[in-house]
């Protein structure tokens, strides 16, 4: 669907129960795998998802087009509900069998994979999202810089800052 006629299914959908509802097919796998991706659990992935398409439901009257594209502020929605839950929580578990359904079944090696999340998991909160929107998400510098309110070219860095990070964890990980 074109930029276009994406707005005007999200003007439609401040209205119309239809236009909501083609507005949530078009997005619920996306934010269902965003969450998925932080989370690790999909139980939780899927109340994340829940809580984020009812607060775009409660919420949507108030967006307004700008310059930042409907999916980074409707991931950001995601992203918050996701951080409060972690607040809440503490800090976010690891859960092995959540972990698997993860690593893709075209992926050669599985080690390779519970490498990174491991490597994921102990970094900070803001490197680990910043890698998962860029690897698994497979969101462009852009796209990622919108939902996270920084410049593009901030952006760059704190993927190459938070790659660095992972990578030295890998090392240490690795001679252990």
């Amino acid at each position: 669907m074109y930029s276009e006629a994406k707005a005007e299914l999200i003007q439609a959908a401040k209205q119309s129960e239809e236009a909501f509802i083609e507005l949530y097919q078009l997005y619920v796998q996306r934010v269902f795998r965003f969450a998925l991706s932080r989370t690790r659990n999909q139980q939780l992935a899927e109340d994340i998802t829940s809580e984020t398409f009812l607060t775009l439901l409660n919420k949507l009257h108030t967006y307004t087009p700008t310059g930042a594209a409907f999916s980074s502020w409707l991931f950001q929605i995601a992203l918050n509900h996701i951080r409060t839950h972690w607040r809440k929580e503490k800090s976010p578990p690891l859960d092995i069998d959540s972990l698997a359904d993860l690593i893709p079944s075209a992926s050669g090696n599985h080690k390779d994979w519970l490498d990174l999340f491991l490597a994921l998991d102990h970094l900070l909160e803001d490197d680990r999202n910043i890698l998962l929107m860029k690897y698994v998400d497979d969101l462009p510098n852009q796209k990622i810089a919108e939902i996270l309110k920084i410049s593009p070219n901030s952006c760059t860095v704190r993927i190459h800052r938070a790659k660095e990070r992972a990578q030295t964890y890998l090392q240490t990980y690795d001679q252990s």
